[in-house]
């Protein structure tokens, strides 16, 4: 089973905690995705996030995620389509049609063969040399980074909990070490993008979106992909 296999499909013997946590994860991933071909930051709706989940309970891989979604942006690129997608539900037919032609293909092709235990290792290995090629040249301290991504070893549990803790330290290294002007213009954005949603959310779940607007700009601005194995299954061109 696959490094990404195991974090998704392999739930059987997590908390109530740890399957959390993974759905967390596996909606960042999507929403990291979904923002870089929308090409803006957007703060996900509750409803988005219940649509997410219901992928991630059906044990959709983030692949057939990412397929479809990007088969939808190609679309809307390829017909001329004028606006931007606002909501991951305008996708959703997308994705359950290309898990439901996967499914069947998965059926149909089932092999009784005992997995290869090595494998694990050696894609894992492959997805943390992808998540490092995705690391920009320009940031600071880039090949020590590269470095303790490469390092993880261990279950892919595990090494997505780690990958988690360093997504976090990167994050707020290079909020850090932004410029003044920088930080302010920043702040500025994403004071503007909350005041439209202000009137609709608690003072905690205004923070809370506050934050995570911050994080996908810093990404965008900076080209910082997620660090997780959900979204590592990109390759370079």
């Amino acid at each position: 089973m696959s490094a990404t296999g195991r974090a998704t499909d392999g739930r059987e013997d997590l908390t109530d905690e740890e399957r959390s946590a993974a759905a967390h994860r596996y909606f960042r991933a999507i929403e990291d995705l979904f923002i870089r071909l929308r090409g803006s930051p957007l703060l996900l709706s509750p409803a988005d996030h219940l649509v997410a989940r219901k992928w991630f309970e059906q044990r959709v891989p983030m692949e057939v995620v990412a397929r479809a979604l990007e088969g939808v942006f190609a679309r809307r690129r390829e017909r001329g389509a004028s606006g931007k997608v606002s909501s991951l539900r305008y996708c959703r037919p997308a994705v359950e049609k290309e898990w439901k032609r996967v499914a069947q293909l998965q059926a149909a092709d089932v092999r009784a063969q005992a997995p290869d235990p090595a494998e694990p290792e050696i894609e894992l290995a492959a997805r943390l040399a992808v998540l490092c090629a995705q690391l920009p040249e320009q940031l600071q301290g880039v090949e020590l980074w590269r470095q303790r991504i490469t390092a993880l070893s261990g279950e892919a549990e595990t090494v997505e909990e780690r990958l988690a803790a360093l997504d976090a330290e990167l994050i707020a290294e290079v909020d850090e070490a932004l410029t003044e002007s920088a930080a302010r213009e920043l702040d500025e954005a994403v004071k503007a993008a909350l005041q439209a949603i202000a009137g609709r959310l608690t003072s905690e779940q205004l923070q809370a979106a506050g934050e995570r607007l911050r994080r996908q700009l810093l990404r965008q601005r900076l080209g910082l992909p997620l660090l997780t194995l959900f979204d590592s299954y990109k390759t370079q061109a």
